[in-house]
């Protein structure tokens, strides 16, 4: 066997050794190296990469423009999004309109919808863009089935989008089949584990095919008997869930304003919702807001313009960031549009405008979220491209 030789220098009537030349960082000779090579042919190729190989989060909006602000984009794809609150919160409303997104954006592809409540509404989905032509819908009779269905509508390639409408309805078999007065303590939270752990490798699966569906689960909030002091309130699933979450956010209902219908019956005209950001891995801009949803048919905004029944009333919240962000400039009686080569003389007239020229306001909408994003250090658009695509 060879020795290896070292070279010495003499410097001074002293010879001193040069330091031995280093592998490469990821070569074969260093440990590292040797370490992705055992890797790789344990495991495959696909299990092994550099961090900046990696093409980041990307996003199905939601329609709503402060939550779409907030989380710099929208609900995550490839990952878990929890919408949770309480009842007629808008939680299922803002899946749908996720859904809708998904749909635009992958037009080759469908939406899982899995109902454990059975209260999907088809004429309500359509009214926020849904395309129930393009919808799957499921309804399992045990939440059993609910987690099979799921792990299932994961691995299915053609999916863009997973809905689960709702945790708490999910009830395992164990539970449906014994007498009512037997226990069956933790077999719901059991059987949830099962789920988390079965949407964790599906997820890893599916990325090394290029396959990166948004998973919506709807929550909502129970009360605890007997607590007496700190917050009575829980979510169904526990911790597991929480931590399983790259995306948690709680949607809560304001105020409805009231109105007449054709025959001078008082009716709900418009709720007002508002939201928290309760967790996002990765960066956020604004952590609440509020939002307004028409009820009625022909809503009549003050400024002038005319709303259907279902549509997000975004038009005076978008005008209000433009302004602070420098996109729409001007005041008194001359106010500009950033890149619109016309001059408006009121602000009501720039509202008006938005709502008649539906792809100039999603323009807008989208410039002020890449301009967030950029401020909180990520690229301006997402790694797919998708806030490039002004319209459908």
């Amino acid at each position: 066997m060879e020795k290896k030789v070292t070279r010495t220098r003499e410097r001074g009537g002293v010879k001193k050794e040069a330091p031995a030349k280093k592998p490469p960082l990821f070569g074969e000779g260093s440990e590292i190296g040797q370490l992705i090579k055992t890797a790789k042919a344990r495991m495959g190729e696909h299990t092994v990469s550099t961090g900046i190989s990696s093409a980041g989060c990307t996003y199905i909006e939601t329609g709503i423009f402060l939550l779409d602000l907030a989380l710099l984009g929208g609900l995550q794809e490839s990952r878990v999004n929890q919408l949770y609150g309480w009842e007629a919160s808008s939680k299922t409303t803002t899946a749908m309109r996720s859904v809708a997104a998904a749909q635009r954006k992958h037009k080759d592809k469908v939406v899982s919808f899995i109902d454990a409540e059975g209260t999907f509404d088809p004429v309500w989905a359509a009214k926020h863009g849904v395309d129930c032509t393009r919808l799957v819908y499921f309804q399992p009779e045990t939440g059993e089935e609910c987690v099979d269905v799921l792990d299932a509508s994961i691995r299915a390639k053609e999916t863009c989008a997973i809905i689960l409408d709702s945790i708490p309805a999910i009830v395992p078999q164990k539970i449906i089949e014994n007498a009512a007065e037997d226990m069956t303590v933790g077999k719901r939270a059991q059987l949830l584990g099962t789920a988390c752990s079965k949407m964790i490798a599906a997820l890893q699966a599916e990325r090394r095919r290029d396959h990166e569906p948004a998973i919506i689960l709807i929550n909502q909030w129970r009360t605890k008997i007997g607590v007496m002091h700190g917050d009575p309130r829980r979510l169904p699933g526990g911790d597991q869930l929480k931590f399983l979450s790259s995306v948690m956010v709680e949607m809560k209902r304001g105020k409805t304003e009231m109105g007449k219908d054709a025959f001078e019956n008082d009716t709900p005209v418009l709720n007002t919702h508002a939201f928290d950001v309760d967790k996002v891995k990765g960066a956020a801009s604004i952590l609440q807001g509020e939002f307004r949803m028409i009820r009625c048919n022909n809503y009549e905004a003050k400024e002038g313009y005319t709303l259907p029944s279902g549509a997000i009333d975004d038009y005076r919240t978008v005008a209000t960031y433009a302004r602070r962000m420098g996109f729409i400039t001007g005041g008194g009686t001359s106010w500009k549009i950033d890149a619109i080569d016309k001059r408006f003389g009121k602000l009501e007239e720039i509202l008006r405008y938005l709502v008649e020229n539906p792809e100039e306001f999603i323009i807008l909408k989208r410039k002020m979220i890449a301009l967030k994003r950029a401020e909180n250090n990520l690229p301006a658009i997402p790694s797919d491209g998708y806030l490039l695509g002004w319209v459908k």
